[in-house]
């Protein structure tokens, strides 16, 4: 994947729109890999706010975003697009670090507010839950005791944040984990310490809106 066209010109940034485990796909090398862009959206500068209310609410609701549930997206800013798919690719990470052995007994597979809703929840319900209760999915206390899912649940919160402003954007958390997988990966698996702080402090909200254009 590149930012940029063959003739070196920025590729239009793309909202996915429909983040979920299901729509993920692992290729052979291991490589994560997203599917399914029925629903994207180019967001193209020259479009103008009523082409993208236009657009429509879609998406999953059990993955949607407090303010798409809310029906309330800042169309004149196209980043507000990019972070409504961070804050679904925050619960897809929850997804993943479930199933984390490092953290002991791995438990049956259980999706975002699994033991809230039911399979198929309606906008309703989750208005309910994510936007007007404010809740999240749980973050057990085993978790956090360790040191690399202490790190990766940091940017979980960060990612699901109630104000799409306050989410990290996908650059930043694209540098946090380059940073985390140049760090030795005996110490993460044995739960030794890693400097958290300086991995976070590897790029901040405000100091990457900028550098986030052609990132997604």
């Amino acid at each position: 994947h590149s930012d940029y066209t063959a003739g070196g010109s920025p590729k239009i940034p793309i909202a996915h729109r429909d983040i979920k485990s299901t729509n993920v796909l692992i290729k052979n090398h291991q490589e994560c890999v997203l599917c399914d862009f029925g629903i994207a959206l180019r967001l193209d500068p020259s479009l103008s706010v009523g082409d993208f209310a236009n657009s429509g609410q879609v998406g999953t609701a059990r993955y949607m975003a407090p303010e798409v549930l809310e029906s309330r997206v800042n169309l004149e800013d196209l980043e507000s697009f990019k972070q409504m798919d961070v804050y679904s690719m925050a619960l897809v990470l929850w997804e993943i670090a479930s199933r984390c052995d490092a953290i002991g007994e791995v438990k049956n597979y259980e999706p975002p507010f699994g033991s809230k809703v039911r399979e198929r929840p309606c906008l309703e319900v989750m208005r309910d839950i994510v936007l007007y209760g404010r809740e999240r999915p749980e973050i057990p206390t085993n978790w956090l005791a360790h040191q690399g899912m202490h790190f990766l649940c940091d940017t979980i919160i960060e990612c699901w944040d109630h104000d799409p402003e306050a989410r990290l954007t996908a650059h930043c958390v694209a540098e946090r984990f380059n940073l985390m997988e140049q760090t030795d990966c005996d110490d993460i698996l044995n739960n030794n310490s890693i400097d958290n702080e300086a991995i976070k402090m590897g790029c901040s909200t405000d100091e990457n809106q900028n550098n986030d254009r052609n990132i997604q």
